[in-house]
C-alpha cells in the first residue's frame, strides 16, 4: 500500500513538501488541502501587482505540483493523532470527508495581525497578505487620494511605495523609532527614510496607530499625536502563525507562537510535521527560537518536511533571516544580526559603514552602501546590510553563504572577488568594509576591549 501523505496548506511550504515527497516516493498517495481557492502564487508580488510592474496575481501562479491530489476551497477543521485521520470541510457546501495519513504536514501559513484598534472594520482598511485582500485594495486606489500605510517594514514600504507611483499622496505611520527595524541598523535606516522622503513619502516615526475614523468608509487616521486624512488605510503590522490545527494535534507551540519542530521539520507529534509561517525556528547566530517569515524559509522547509513525510532524510539546520526588497529605483538586503539586534541578546558587536563604488569609479558613479556586524572579539561576521541601486541581494546572498561558514571579517578581506570596470572594482565593496571593520576590531583589542 503506498504511503499516505496528507499536506495543509496551499503556499510555498506546501508546494515544496508535495514536490520534495514526489522526489523520495514517486508512488506516494499526497493529498493537500487548501482552504484557498488560488493556490500557489506568490504573497511577495502583491506590492509590485499594485505598482503594475507584474500583470497579474495568476502570473505568479507555480504549476500543481504531479502526482498530488488537490482539494481547494476545503478547509481541515479536525485531526486525530491516534487515528491518523484528517477531517477536511468543503467551504461552499458545508461537506465534511476525513482522509487516512501515514504523515501529516501541516503548512497553514499565518493571518495578517491587526491591532484591535477602532475602525478597523471600516470600508477601504485593508491588510495585503491574500489575492482576495489585493483586490479589495485595488477598487480603493485613485490618483490624488490620499492613503495611509501602518507599519514600515518590508510590506508596509513596497505598498506605499507602490500607491505613489499610482499617484497616491502616501503618509505612513510607524510605532518604532526607525524603519526596517531588525533589517537595518538606525544609521542605515536614516540614508533611507531620507531617500523616500524625497520621493514624496512621509513617514512619522514614534507614531502607534490609535483610531480609524470614519463612518462606513475610512476618512481619518489618528497615529501617535497625529491625525491624517485617508481615503485608504493599508495595515502592515506584521503577520501571527495559523497554528489552530496543530494545537487540535496537541503539538507544542513555542515562544514566538509558532509550531515548534525540529532540524527535520518534525512537530512533537508523531508522524505530524511542520513548516512555513506557522512554524518557528533556529536562528543560527542567536541560537534561539526565530519566527518563520519568509518565503524563502518557507520553501526550503516544504522541502525539508516533504522528504521526511516520505522516508527520506534532510535537515534544515536553521535561519540567518536573509532578506532582501527593492522598493522605488533601490534595492535594500540584510543578512544575520544587526547590531542593535545582537546588543539585545547580549553579544558584543562592533559595526563599521562604508560607501564604495560598485563597478570602477571611471566608469559609473553608482554606489553602496554596505554595513558590516562583527563579533567581538573574535571578529566572526553575524551580519551585514547593503543598500544599493543594484546588487545588493547579490552581495547579501554571499555574505549569507560566507556566514554560513563562521566567516571572520579577516578572511573576508581575502576572498577572491571578481573585476572588471563595467562589472566590479578592483576591491570588491564587501572587502573594503571588511578591511575598514578588521582595523576597528584590531583597534578594540589593543585596548583589552
Amino acid at each position: 500500500m503506498p504511503r499516505r501523505i496528507v499536506i495543509v496548506g496551499g503556499g510555498g511550504a506546501a508546494l515544496r513538501a508535495a514536490l520534495g515527497a514526489k522526489t523520495v516516493d514517486l508512488k506516494a498517495d499526497v493529498t493537500l488541502i487548501s482552504d484557498e481557492k488560488l493556490t500557489f502564487y506568490s504573497r511577495c508580488a502583491l506590492p509590485y501587482i499594485i505598482e503594475g510592474e507584474i500583470e497579474s496575481v495568476e502570473k505568479t501562479v507555480s504549476p500543481d505540483p504531479p502526482g498530488t491530489k488537490l482539494l481547494r476551497g476545503w478547509k481541515a477543521v479536525d485531526v486525530d493523532p491516534s487515528g491518523k485521520t484528517v477531517t477536511a470541510q468543503n467551504l461552499e457546501t458545508g461537506r465534511e470527508e476525513t482522509f487516512q495519513y501515514d504523515a501529516l504536514i501541516i503548512a497553514t501559513g499565518s493571518r495578517p495581525f491587526i491591532p484591535p484598534v477602532p475602525g478597523k472594520d471600516l470600508k477601504g482598511v485593508f491588510p495585503l497578505r491574500t489575492d482576495k485582500d489585493l483586490r479589495g485594495l485595488q477598487s480603493y486606489i485613485k490618483p490624488g487620494g490620499k492613503a495611509v500605510v501602518v507599519g514600515a517594514r518590508f510590506i508596509g514600504l513596497e505598498v506605499a511605495a507602490a500607491l505613489k507611483t499610482k499617484g497616491m499622496d502616501v503618509t505612513v505611520v510607524e510605532l518604532l523609532p526607525q524603519i526596517m527595524d531588525g533589517v537595518l541598523d538606525p544609521e542605515l535606516a536614516k540614508t533611507f527614510q531620507k531617500y523616500l522622503e524625497e520621493r514624496g513619502v512621509k513617514i512619522y516615526l514614534n507614531s502607534p496607530i490609535q483610531e480609524i475614523y470614519g463612518r462606513e468608509n475610512v476618512e481619518a487616521v489618528k497615529a501617535g499625536d497625529k491625525k491624517f486624512e485617508a481615503d485608504l488605510v493599508v495595515m502592515a503590522t506584521g503577520v501571527r502563525p495559523r497554528t489552530e490545527l496543530a494545537q487540535k494535534a496537541g503539538a507544542k507551540i513555542g515562544k514566538t507562537r509558532g509550531i515548534v519542530v525540529d532540524e527535520r521539520m518534525r512537530t512533537t507529534v508523531e508522524d505530524i510535521y511542520a513548516a512555513g509561517d506557522c512554524t518557528e525556528i533556529k536562528h543560527l547566530i542567536t541560537g534561539t527560537p526565530w519566527p518563520t517569515g519568509l518565503g524563502t524559509q518557507a520553501y526550503r522547509q516544504g522541502r525539508v518536511a516533504g522528504i521526511n513525510a516520505a522516508g527520506g532524510d534532510a535537515i534544515y539546520p536553521g535561519t540567518l533571516g536573509t532578506c532582501v526588497t527593492k522598493i522605488f529605483d533601490l534595492e535594500v538586503a540584510s543578512v544575520g544580526l544587526t547590531r542593535a539586534y545582537a546588543e539585545k541578546f547580549g553579544i558584543k558587536a562592533v559595526a563599521a559603514t562604508y560607501k564604495p563604488y560598485i563597478r570602477a569609479e571611471y566608469y559609473s558613479e553608482d554606489k553602496a552602501y554596505i554595513r558590516l556586524v562583527a563579533r567581538v572579539p573574535d571578529g566572526m561576521i553575524i551580519g551585514a546590510q547593503i543598500i544599493a541601486p543594484y546588487e545588493a541581494g547579490a552581495r547579501a546572498n554571499i555574505m549569507a553563504a560566507a556566514m554560513m561558514k563562521g566567516v571572520t571579517v579577516d578572511e573576508l578581506t581575502n576572498y577572491d572577488f571578481c573585476y572588471c570596470p563595467p562589472v566590479a572594482n578592483v576591491i570588491e565593496g564587501l572587502a573594503l568594509a571588511a578591511e575598514g571593520l578588521s582595523r576597528r576590531l584590531l583597534r578594540l583589542r589593543k585596548r583589552g576591549r
